[in-house]
C-alpha cells in the first residue's frame, strides 16, 4: 500500500515538474521573440539599430564589465565559439 502511495506521489510530482518546465520555457520563448528596439554605436562610431542587426545574421549580444578578468576571459571564449558559427557578435 505504501509503495503505491509513493508511486502516485512521484508520478504527480513528475507531471507537475514537466508542466512547470514547459510553461517556463514557453514564457522565455515569448520574451525572446519580443526584442525591444535599441540603437548602439560601434567602435567605429557607426550607429547600429536592432533592425540593422536582425536583418543580417543570428546575433548574440554580450554585456559585461570590461575590467573584470573573468568576464574578459569568458568574452574571448564566446567570441571564438560564435565566430566559428559565422554569427554577428556585439560586445
Amino acid at each position: 500500500m505504501a509503495v503505491v502511495l509513493w508511486a502516485g506521489l512521484l508520478m504527480t510530482w513528475l507531471i507537475y515538474q514537466s508542466i512547470y518546465e514547459f510553461r517556463r520555457k514557453q514564457v522565455l520563448s515569448e520574451r525572446i521573440q519580443n526584442l525591444p528596439a535599441f540603437h548602439l554605436i560601434d567602435l567605429r562610431g557607426k550607429e547600429i539599430s536592432t533592425v540593422d542587426i536582425l536583418m543580417k545574421k543570428p546575433v548574440v549580444l554580450i554585456y559585461f564589465k570590461t575590467t573584470c578578468p573573468f568576464a574578459r576571459l569568458k568574452s574571448k571564449i564566446c567570441k571564438s565559439i560564435l565566430a566559428s558559427r559565422k554569427m554577428l557578435i556585439f560586445f
